[in-house]
C-alpha cells in the first residue's frame, strides 16, 4: 500500500520499481485528492487501483479482498 503523492518518489514509480523485483506483488494506492479525474485515469488499469482517503477499515478490507480475488481468479483461456 502506497500513497500516490510522496516527497521523493511518487506511488506509481514505487510500484513500477517493485514490479521489476517482485512482479506478483499487488499494490494498492491511496490518495487524498478526492475529485481529481486525472488521478483516477492514471490508476484505472492497475489492479487494486485507488483507495480514496480518508477511508474506513471496512473499505480497506474490501479493496484488499477484491484485489486478491481478482489476482487469484482462474485466468480464462483464449
Amino acid at each position: 500500500m502506497t500513497d500516490v503523492v510522496m516527497p521523493r518518489m511518487k506511488g506509481p514509480e514505487l510500484a513500477d520499481r517493485l514490479a521489476t523485483v517482485s512482479p506478483e506483488t499487488l499494490v494498492l494506492f491511496m490518495c487524498g485528492y478526492i475529485d481529481n479525474k486525472a488521478v483516477e485515469e492514471q490508476f484505472k488499469d492497475r489492479l487494486g487501483a485507488l483507495l480514496r482517503k480518508p477511508f474506513t477499515r471496512a473499505e480497506l478490507r474490501e479493496r484488499v479482498r477484491a484485489a486478491l480475488d481478482v489476482r487469484d481468479a482462474p485466468q480464462a483461456s483464449a
